[in-house]
């Protein structure tokens, strides 16, 4: 019995920073899905001159920082793109994607401010 399936959807676990997720709730799935096409889009080499870029005080903060991790949702070409990525340059990757995620303004923030 070879089953093969056909999933709609495909699971990526990715850690979050608690304010992160406070700051876009129920949209951090979609907005983590956008950056993940944004930054993993492209060649491995691409890949490795983001992650290279990231280091110092700011990224060794973060690995240090408490983080919730958070199931995101993705298609299947996202997600083989994303377990193609060697273990080593998921950590600066995440890093990069919880730096986007708190520089991002969202319509609603912006309502709630007003």
């Amino acid at each position: 019995m070879n089953k093969t399936r056909n999933y709609k959807y495909y699971q990526i676990n990715i850690y979050v920073l608690p304010e992160v997720e406070r700051k876009l709730n129920d949209l951090l799935s979609y907005y983590t899905q956008e950056i993940l096409k944004e930054l993993i889009d492209g060649e491995l080499s691409d890949i490795e001159k983001k992650v290279l870029e990231v280091g110092g005080l700011e990224f060794y903060n973060f690995k240090r920082r408490e983080k919730i991790l958070k199931r995101i949702y993705v298609g299947k070409e996202l997600h083989d793109k994303w377990v193609s990525i060697p273990r080593a340059f998921k950590k600066p990757l995440q890093f990069l994607i919880n730096k986007k995620l708190l520089s991002l303004k969202t319509r609603r923030m912006e309502e709630i401010k007003v």
